[in-house]
């Protein structure tokens, strides 16, 4: 996959992990997708996450839309995201950003996306438990 352009369906899966959502501003020159997975950036603003410096690990999964200056919210949870090679192995290790919508078990920059907790069935998709280990 690659990093959204559009918003994308939330699929967030029910489990023990905690529910909480919260309210960040977005960057300036920014947009974020409802669907992405976000970051802060260094001045404590909401970015689409990244493979970059200076960024955060991800603080959740943005519930709508939001250009620069308005607010998006993040609800932290169990979520369905593309997976770019993570296996069975990567169970319960934090893996790291690829891009917004994509995560895989190493990054440049080392921006944790969450713990991978397996793989979907249905769709091979990963499942990730993001926004819990702290940013």
């Amino acid at each position: 996959m690659s990093a959204l352009s559009a918003d994308e369906k939330v699929v967030k899966l029910e489990t023990n992990a905690p529910q909480l959502v919260r309210d960040f501003e977005v960057a300036t020159s920014n947009t974020i997708y409802k669907g992405a997975m976000v970051c802060l950036n260094a001045s404590g603003k909401a970015v689409p996450a990244a493979d970059a410096a200076n960024l955060s690990s991800v603080v959740g999964v943005a519930l709508n839309y939001a250009n620069a200056g308005e607010k998006v919210a993040c609800e932290v949870g169990c979520f369905l995201v593309a997976n770019d090679s993570l296996t069975v192995a990567n169970t319960d290790k934090i893996v790291m950003v690829k891009d917004d919508n994509t995560v895989k078990a190493t990054g440049t920059n080392s921006v944790k996306a969450g713990i991978f907790r397996g793989i979907d069935a249905g769709t091979s998709q990963a499942i990730i438990e993001v926004g819990t280990i702290g940013y």
